[in-house]
């Protein structure tokens, strides 16, 4: 008896998961059948270097999220199934499974959204912490430079992230245009200096304050910077600081010749990665925004371990002499002790950008000035502090 018991709760499980493999998807096909027709939505952009073709499934897995500790009290970004429309799958990667849908909120409805979910086989694995992820994503203060987070929800068992859509560039593809089309906002290869001012203060704020709350940015570059139509830098696809050396693996093992440009010696040679490691990315991304997108290393040459990452020896792009600072070179210390810290990279850029526009007879817009934040272990933030921006 008991062993038929066993074999019929097995195939129950079975026959369980095999629906929960299908998940969102089909049930947020029923929903737009029964909605019907949506209006036409624009194309997400999609980062082909991370994703890939394969939409199957890794197979069945037990549901490792607990719903009750998934909410954060009453948030009203908790949507529920009604609320939520796939409207179709974006390629899927080695990490994270996205689809562009459309939610109904409080203030907005049909809104263009990114749905986002780990994949099948890290779930299994538990080896990213996905929940935690989430949680910490409800706590970022406010910011123009970050991907916003719209709502999270939980269906088939599954933890969903839901971020803002962005109808606009990533910051690699608008560098690297040719300038000749003068009508298109995007072709600005080389940048203004107030433009350049703009964007490597909100690179650098973003940075700054998913390093105080406990995140960490592994494989940023210039692809990873969105170029809005307004002119605002805004980053995503971050990740918790304590899972950054298992992202990183995975975004490495994807890149067919890994560079100094892509990760820090540390990472390439050892699979370590920590906040200095952020710093080493930071410095690439604000160098590739003043020198046209062309980057500091060679981009055919892969780091081996009987050699030591050496500083650049191009010079600092004339265009952009008024805001140098030797700093930016500090971040390629191959010692990661002896690198500056985010917070010290951003204060002494801010510092020189204000001075500049103190003393400059032309009009270059101030950068956000970002208020000292709390510690992230200490009380919970306002709902003000909550209603926010991140991405994934």
């Amino acid at each position: 008896m008991s062993r038929n018991r066993r074999g019929n709760q097995r195939s129950s499980s079975s026959h369980q998961m095999k629906v929960l493999d299908k998940g969102p998807l089909d049930i947020n096909q029923s929903i737009n059948q029964k909605g019907g027709r949506r209006k036409e939505l624009p194309e997400i952009p999609v980062d082909e270097d991370n994703s890939q073709n394969s939409h199957h499934s890794e197979g069945s897995e037990p549901n490792y999220y607990s719903t009750a500790d998934a909410i954060v009290g009453n948030d009203p970004r908790m949507l529920n199934e009604k609320d939520i429309s796939i409207i179709i799958n974006i390629k899927i990667g080695k990490i994270y499974k996205r689809w562009m849908g459309s939610v109904n909120l409080a203030e907005e409805t049909n809104k263009c959204v990114v749905v986002t979910t780990l994949t099948e086989k890290l779930i299994r694995k538990k080896e990213i912490h996905w929940e935690a992820f989430i949680r910490k994503c409800l706590e970022l203060p406010a910011s123009n430079h970050l991907a916003k987070i719209e709502a999270i929800s939980i269906q088939s068992s599954k933890l969903f992230l839901i971020s803002e859509h962005l109808n606009c560039e990533n910051l690699h593809s608008v560098l690297s245009r040719d300038t000749k089309d003068k009508g298109d906002y995007y072709c600005c290869s080389s940048l203004s200096v107030s433009d350049v001012i703009k964007h490597v203060a909100g690179v650098l704020e973003g940075m700054d304050i998913l390093k105080t709350f406990g995140f960490l940015h592994p494989g940023l570059t210039t692809k990873k910077v969105l170029l809005t139509k307004e002119g605002q830098v805004k980053l995503f696809d971050f990740c918790l600081a304590g899972d950054a050396p298992k992202v990183a693996a995975l975004k490495k093992a994807q890149i067919p010749t890994v560079t100094l440009n892509q990760f820090p010696p540390e990472m390439l040679l050892l699979n370590q990665y920590t906040e200095s490691s952020d710093v080493w990315s930071t410095a690439v991304v604000i160098w590739e925004i003043m020198a046209a997108g062309n980057p500091p290393f060679p981009v055919d040459k892969e780091v081996s371990c009987d050699e030591e990452a050496v500083t650049p020896s191009v010079p600092w792009p004339e265009k952009y002499l008024q805001i140098k600072d030797k700093i930016l070179f500090d971040c390629w210390n191959h010692n990661c002790s002896l690198r500056p810290s985010i917070h010290h990279l951003r204060g002494t850029f801010v510092a020189i950008f204000e001075k500049l526009i103190a003393d400059s007879s032309y009009e270059i817009p101030i950068p956000t000035t970002y208020l000292p934040m709390r510690a992230p272990d200490t009380a919970q933030p306002t709902y003000a502090e909550q209603i926010y921006h991140a991405g994934v």
